[in-house]
C-alpha cells in the first residue's frame, strides 16, 4: 500500500520535490506533513525517514541497503516513531528531547516521527517547540497532522509544511476494489461518496464493526418513518441492550449521516450514505423543517452520551422526541405502561 495515496511512488511530486532537497544537500531539521485522515500521511514520513537514513549515494531511498531494509521492516535505531493510539503528552516530549542529545547508533542521523500533532495539548507542543526549531546536530523531526490549524502558530512556523491531498474518487475506488475484489458495488460507491479522498475513511466505513452499526441506523430510521412508537422505543431498547457506550457513538455518527441524506435530498443535494430512491422516499414523509429537528436533538443526544450521561435515558428520551418531531403523538397503553 506504501505510496498508493500519491499515486506512482516514482512520479509523486512531493517525493520528487524531497529528493531533490536531499540530492542538493538541503536536508531538513523539521517537517509538519499535513493532510487529511488517509491520505498517506504515515507511509509518506516513513518513505521520508527511509530517504533520511539510506547509505546509498546514488538514490535516497534505494529500498536496498541495510538502512531502507530497516525500516521497511519497522526496526531502525535511528528511527523513533512517537504517538499512535495514546496522544503525545509533555512526558513523550520530554523523552524525545532526551533521546536527541544522543549519538545516531547508525550513520550520522536519527528521524523522531510524531502521529496526530492534532490532538497534542498546547503545554505539550510549548515544550516540543524549542527543540522543534534548533534540533540538534543529524537529528530531522517529522511532525504529522490533520490540520495545521490545530498547531501552535509557534510550532507550525518553525516546520518546512508538505501537505498531502485525499484520493481521487478514481484512485480510491481502484485501491478499494484491489484490497477487496468482491466487494458489493453498491457499497464500494457508499465509501467512495462518504471517504471523500479518504483511504482511512474509506476502509472503516467496510469494517464489520461500521457495517453493523449502519445497520442498527437503519433500522433506527425505518422505525421511525413506521407510524409506530412501540416499534420505535423498541428497536433504541434493543440497540441498548447490545451496544458498549463506545460503539453507540459511531452508530449515532451513522443515523446522522442517514438523516443529514434525507436533509440534502430536501434541499436538492445528493444524498453520501443512503441509496438516491431510498432517501427520496423517506425524505417525502416529512418535512424539511422536521428533519433539521430531528439532527438537532440526536446530535443534542449524542453530546449527552459522550458526557456520560445516562445511556438508558438519552435513548429513551430520544426516541420520544423523534417520534413526536415526525408528526405523530406518542400513545399510551394501559397494558404497557407510557411509552
Amino acid at each position: 500500500m506504501e505510496g498508493f495515496a500519491a499515486g506512482n511512488p516514482a512520479l509523486s511530486p512531493e517525493r520528487t520535490a524531497f529528493a531533490e532537497k536531499l540530492e542538493n544537500g538541503a536536508i531538513p531539521h523539521a517537517l509538519i506533513i499535513e493532510g487529511p485522515r488517509g491520505c498517506g500521511k504515515r507511509e509518506f514520513a516513513l518513505w521520508c525517514a527511509r530517504a533520511l537514513l539510506c547509505t546509498s549515494h546514488a538514490r535516497r531511498p534505494c529500498g536496498e541497503c541495510a538502512g531502507c531494509k530497516r525500516v521497511l521492516n519497522g526496526f531502525h535505531p535511528d528511527l523513533h516513531l512517537y504517538g499512535g493510539e495514546e496522544t503525545i503528552g509533555i512526558g513523550d516530549v520530554r523523552e524525545l528531547i532526551r533521546e536527541t542529545s544522543l549519538v545516531p547508533v547508525e550513520g550520522d542521523r536519527s528521524v523522531y516521527v510524531l502521529f496526530h500533532g492534532e490532538k497534542m495539548q498546547a503545554a505539550a507542543q510549548n515544550a516540543l517547540l524549542k527543540i522543534f526549531e534548533e534540533p540538534p546536530s543529524g537529528v530531522t523531526i517529522i511532525l504529522l497532522t490533520e490540520s495545521r490549524r490545530a498547531l501552535l502558530p509557534t510550532v507550525r512556523s518553525r516546520g518546512q509544511r508538505i501537505t498531502l491531498s485525499g484520493l481521487t474518487d478514481g484512485q480510491l475506488r481502484e485501491e478499494l476494489r484491489r484490497r477487496e475484489p468482491r466487494l458489493p458495488s453498491d457499497e464500494l460507491d457508499a465509501a467512495v461518496r462518504v471517504a471523500r479522498g479518504s483511504l482511512g475513511e474509506a476502509v472503516d466505513f467496510l469494517g464489520k464493526n461500521a457495517r453493523k452499526q449502519r445497520e442498527t441506523a437503519r433500522e433506527w430510521l425505518d422505525a421511525l418513518f413506521s407510524g409506530d412508537a412501540y416499534r420505535l422505543v423498541g428497536t433504541v431498547a434493543v440497540s441498548l441492550s447490545k451496544e458498549k457506550r463506545e460503539n453507540l457513538l459511531p452508530l449515532f455518527d451513522a443515523f446522522l449521516r442517514m438523516l443529514f441524506d434525507l436533509l440534502l435530498i430536501r434541499t436538492g443535494g445528493e444524498p453520501l450514505l443512503l441509496e438516491r430512491e431510498e432517501a427520496r422516499a423517506l425524505a417525502q414523509r416529512t418535512t424539511r423543517r422536521a428533519l433539521s429537528r430531528m439532527c438537532e436533538r440526536t446530535v443534542v443526544c449524542r453530546e449527552r452520551l459522550e458526557a456520560n450521561g445516562n445511556v438508558t435515558a438519552a435513548l429513551s428520551g430520544l426516541a420520544s422526541e423523534l417520534y413526536a418531531i415526525a408528526g405523530r403523538t406518542v400513545t399510551r397503553d394501559p397494558a404497557r405502561g407510557s411509552v
